[in-house]
C-alpha cells in the first residue's frame, strides 16, 4: 500500500497552504485557513494532514472495485479517492474533527469538493509518480 507516499503529499501540500494562507493576494478560501494554521504548530498540522490523507486515500482505493463504476486502475483509484475525501470533508466539518478554528475555511469554500480534490490528488500524484518512476516507493 501506499500509506506513506500520501502521507508526504499531505504532510508537503498542508507546509504549501499553510504558507500561502498568509499571502495577502491568496484566494479567500485559502486565507481563510489562517485561523487554523495560527491555531496549531506547522508541524501538527502537516502531521494532521498527512495521516488525514494516508487514511482517507487508502479507503479510497480499498473501495476502487465497488465504488469505481466500472473505472479500474489509476483512473478509479481517483475516482473514489475523490468520494472518499469528499464525505471525509464533510465528517471533518460536522464533528470538528480538528476544532472549531476550520470552520472559517468551511464558510468560505464550503466542505465536500475541496477535501475530495485534495485526495484525490494526492493519490493521482502517487500513483502516477510510481507509474513514470518520478517518486520511490517507500512500501520496501
Amino acid at each position: 500500500m501506499i500509506y506513506r507516499e500520501l502521507f508526504f503529499v499531505g504532510f508537503f501540500a498542508d507546509i504549501a497552504l499553510n504558507k500561502l494562507s498568509r499571502i495577502p493576494e491568496a484566494p479567500q478560501a485559502i486565507k481563510a485557513l489562517l485561523p487554523y494554521f495560527e491555531a496549531h504548530c506547522p508541524v501538527t498540522a502537516a502531521i494532521y494532514a498527512g495521516i488525514t490523507t494516508a487514511v482517507v486515500g487508502a479507503i479510497g482505493i480499498v473501495f476502487t472495485p465497488l465504488l469505481g463504476f466500472g473505472l479500474t486502475g489509476i483512473p478509479g483509484e481517483i475516482w473514489t479517492s475523490f468520494l472518499a475525501g469528499y464525505v471525509a470533508d464533510i465528517l471533518i466539518e460536522k464533528l470538528q474533527i480538528f476544532g472549531p478554528s476550520l470552520q472559517p475555511f468551511f464558510d468560505a469554500a464550503g466542505a465536500g469538493l475541496w477535501g475530495g480534490l485534495a485526495i484525490a490528488f494526492a493519490v493521482a500524484v502517487v500513483r502516477i509518480g510510481h507509474k513514470y518512476k518520478l517518486l520511490p516507493r517507500l512500501d520496501n
